[in-house]
């Protein structure tokens, strides 16, 4: 029979393996080998499906090969489960905004914009939909 101790050990050096895990994903990806830096946020997903630093940088891993459903899906599940973070919001934002889904934008403009009235990229994302607004407006009376 495992005693308490074996099954806190066991369970200690499985979460000290994700963190190593996600070290090595993390340098992976500063390092441009971005291949090595996927299969490791698959493994540490495939281990912990709602581990917020690798569906965050899987996210952005998948952003930059234009896979942007699939980086929504990431950005999406750490915006969902983590505390409010401005950057994360930010990726999921330009994401959104790329995959054409202004409905979806405007909720996460405002959350940006009442964390930090001052963030570049929410505020031009907001006056780049209020410019198109204001022109389907006009074609339709025109």
């Amino acid at each position: 029979m495992e005693s308490h101790f074996e099954y806190d050990q066991q369970h200690s050096n499985e979460l000290e393996s994700t963190a190593s895990l996600f070290a090595k994903a993390v340098r992976h990806h500063r390092y441009g080998e971005l291949s090595k830096a996927e299969a490791l946020y698959k493994r540490i997903l495939a281990r912990d499906s709602n581990h917020p630093g690798a569906m965050k940088n899987y996210g952005v891993l998948c952003f930059q090969f234009d896979d942007f459903h699939l980086a929504e899906e990431m950005f999406e599940k750490a915006y969902a489960s983590t505390p409010f973070d401005e950057k994360l919001a930010v990726n999921l934002l330009i994401c959104k905004t790329k995959l054409d889904k202004p409905g979806e934008v405007l909720p996460i403009i405002n959350a940006i914009l009442t964390n930090n009235p001052e963030n570049k990229t929410a505020k031009d994302i907001q006056a780049r939909l209020q410019d198109s607004e204001k022109k389907e407006v006009v074609e339709e009376e025109g």
